[in-house]
């Protein structure tokens, strides 16, 4: 499966699977039919720059066969981040700004240095060291809660 997501790209199955949780999440179902839903000129004039619309199949109902498909309206919305400058192929356009994508022509490998073997010893021998007084404080602790913990006044008339 490709994730790799850019400006101008189609849409791909992460980008949609996330978009449709989140509109589950935040979304309210309607009593628009699926042409209203699916069209925009077909749904209420408040609603059509705030929210995005989608059909839904639906799960099936106690004692029904099909699933009950509706129209769920949400503020999640997906874009196209690509300039204007582009779709009108005006390159030197001052009114839009332009930007470009890097382009990956191979794949690379990054060798990243090993500290020295000294810093190695000393640092797992810390680690021991730390885990070891853990243990022994822990030890000690446990075996001196019923001192450590206890409260000064005992409260005869407590009823719960």
């Amino acid at each position: 499966m490709m994730f790799y997501i850019t400006a101008g790209s189609q849409l791909n199955l992460p980008t949609q699977f996330v978009q449709h949780i989140l509109a589950n999440l935040s979304g309210q179902a309607t009593n628009l039919t699926e042409e209203e839903c699916r069209n925009v000129d077909k749904r209420p004039q408040q609603d059509r720059d705030l929210y995005d619309f989608l059909w839904i199949q639906g799960w099936p109902r106690e004692n029904a066969t099909e699933p009950e498909a509706y129209c769920l309206r949400s503020p999640v919305w997906l874009v196209r981040a690509i300039s204007p400058a582009f779709e009108l192929k005006d390159w030197a356009s001052a009114e839009y700004s332009t930007w470009t994508e890097s382009r990956w022509k191979g794949i690379n490998a990054r060798i990243f240095l090993v500290a020295s073997k000294k810093l190695e010893i000393i640092t797992l021998l810390t680690g021991i060291g730390v885990l070891l007084l853990s243990l022994i404080l822990i030890y000690f602790i446990n075996n001196k809660a019923n001192i450590l913990f206890t409260c000064s006044q005992e409260h005869s008339g407590t009823t719960y």
